[in-house]
């Protein structure tokens, strides 16, 4: 035998995936704020620095205006250099210290411009600078490096040593000293023309501002956030598992209830939309199951009396015919052959009905007059309404024929036939009436009997139900007439229905399709 596995419940399920979420959460915002800040960081001053660029070439086309480049200088925090196709100074505008675009060697300005005009008239550069911090009121001096443009013009370019090895700045190895710092400048230039039409060159540089200081703060900063989070995050978790499978945990519990037979179980429509539809649904189910149990009930207790009847009435009629002399007589076998065949059409009816709703008796349809079948039905009962008074009318304008089973509509016919004779009036009378209504055949039958209440209506085509004990036995009947009636037409496709008024009488009715030619 195997093991059952155990299941995690859908509270801790809940838990633990709002658990991971935040988690993730918290991960993706110390990736972002430590690892990435430096990256995006540089890749928003980038932008800002092409934007800048533009936006002075566009100032440019039209008149060059100082204001306006300055306003732009200190908008985007830059400083600006342009020069003409000689590489002379056209105008100069600084806001930074520290800035590049004053101190620039020609050979470095002369490999910038060329390297814009083959990078199709835009190019972007970092650019170190070392600076030495001297004290006692010395003054501070500041060393340049580029990407080794190429030789400078009168400058020795500057070679920082450190246990004899050397340090290039462009190329990342920056050394850190006591009294000295690496600062890294993002230098563009860019083609461009003045308002003359002569061409010129726009050189912008901006400070690339330090973030290990922010990042050390964001990472305190980040580490209390993390430990609150987590603990607000974890109870938070805990308690919308709780609330969103309280219902559900509840609505287990109740249909447990309900599985082990007990109808009287409530469900309770609280909670989410759909919790509360299912609710709804669960209280229908148990209602209805309830209902179905009532009625297997009646049909138990129904069918064993309807066995028992005929069963005893054959012992004590075996009995007397044994015991006493001379009680062998045609009355006595006569009552036991009834009680005999009362019993076969009980048993024929079950077989039929569980045949008919399991699928297992097939349909022949074939064309045939309905019209003279139903006259032939009726004239089966003549010796009833000889004996019993009855009277049965039938209503028929026309022959109709229809393409369906024979055997199984003679069936449903003489079934809703024998149900109006059991429950028709004082008057004992029946009306059977056939209607022709566009293209389809609608067939009536009709007694004067007390009728059925609304609220029974529903059920009148179950197995054995009945409205009241007291049902004539006049004509043998097995309780399973109307439920036979149900199956066989829905096997055909066929509409019906029944109309009561109580005190007046009901008329059972089905519709069939008429075959167009109704001649053969």
């Amino acid at each position: 035998m195997k093991k059952k596995k155990s299941k995690i419940s859908l509270k801790w399920r809940l838990f633990s995936y709002f658990s991971v979420f935040t988690v993730v959460l918290l991960v993706i915002l110390w990736v972002c704020l430590t690892l990435l800040l430096d990256t995006i960081y540089r890749q928003i001053k980038t932008d800002s620095l092409k934007k800048c660029t533009n936006e002075i070439a566009h100032t440019l086309k039209y008149d060059l205006y100082e204001s306006d480049v300055q306003e732009l200088a200190r908008t985007y925090d830059v400083n600006i250099k342009i020069v003409d196709s000689n590489y002379e100074t056209v105008f100069e505008y600084a806001v930074s210290p520290t800035n590049v675009v004053t101190r620039i060697s020609g050979t470095d300005l002369f490999m910038l411009c060329e390297r814009a005009v083959e990078n199709g008239g835009e190019y972007i550069q970092p650019f170190h600078q070392f600076i030495k911090d001297t004290h006692n009121g010395e003054k501070n001096d500041t060393e340049q490096n580029t990407d080794t443009f190429g030789e400078q013009d009168n400058r020795v370019e500057p070679d920082i040593k450190r246990g004899g090895e050397h340090y290039n700045f462009i190329r990342g190895k920056l050394p850190v000293f006591a009294n000295n710092q690496a600062l890294l400048n993002l230098i563009s230039a860019r083609t461009a023309v003045l308002p003359d039409g002569a061409e010129c060159y726009i050189i912008v540089d901006s400070v690339i501002t330090p973030v290990n200081a922010t990042v050390r703060t964001l990472v305190v900063m980040l580490l209390y956030i993390s430990v609150f989070t987590l603990i607000f995050a974890i109870v938070i978790a805990f308690l919308l598992a709780k609330r969103i499978s309280k219902p559900i945990v509840s609505m287990n519990k109740n249909a447990r209830r309900l599985a082990k037979g007990d109808y009287s179980v409530k469900f309770e429509s609280r909670g989410y939309a759909e919790i509360e539809e299912l609710n709804d649904t669960m209280n229908y189910a148990a209602k209805e199951l309830s209902k179905a149990d009532e009625l297997k009930n009646e049909l138990i207790a129904n069918v064993s009396h309807d066995l028992r009847t005929p069963l005893t009435m054959i012992i004590g009629y075996g009995e007397v015919m044994r015991d006493i002399p001379g009680e062998n007589s045609p009355e006595n076998v006569q009552a036991i052959m009834d009680e005999a065949t009362r019993l076969s059409l009980l048993v024929n009816d079950l077989l039929d009905i569980s045949k008919l709703q399991s699928g297992t008796s097939d349909v022949t349809k074939e064309t045939f007059n309905l019209t003279e079948t139903v006259r032939n039905i009726i004239s089966r009962f003549d010796r009833l309404n000889e004996h019993g008074g009855y009277n049965i009318v039938f209503d028929a304008s026309e022959d109709v024929y229809i393409n369906a089973d024979e055997r199984r509509i003679s069936q449903v016919v003489y079934n809703l036939i024998t149900n109006a004779i059991n429950y028709t009036g004082c008057d004992r009378k029946v009306i059977v009436k056939q209607k022709e209504l566009s293209g389809k055949v609608r067939i009536e039958v009709t007694d004067n009997g007390e009728g059925i209440a609304k609220e029974d209506l529903p059920y009148i085509w179950n197995r054995y139900y009945r409205i009241d004990k007291k049902h004539i036995r006049a004509v043998v009947g097995t309780g399973l007439g109307l439920s036979i009636v149900k199956t066989v037409l829905e096997s055909h496709g066929a509409v019906y229905g029944v109309d009561s008024t109580p005190g007046v009488g009901s008329t059972f009715w089905f519709e069939l399709d008429m075959e167009q030619n109704n001649k053969f």
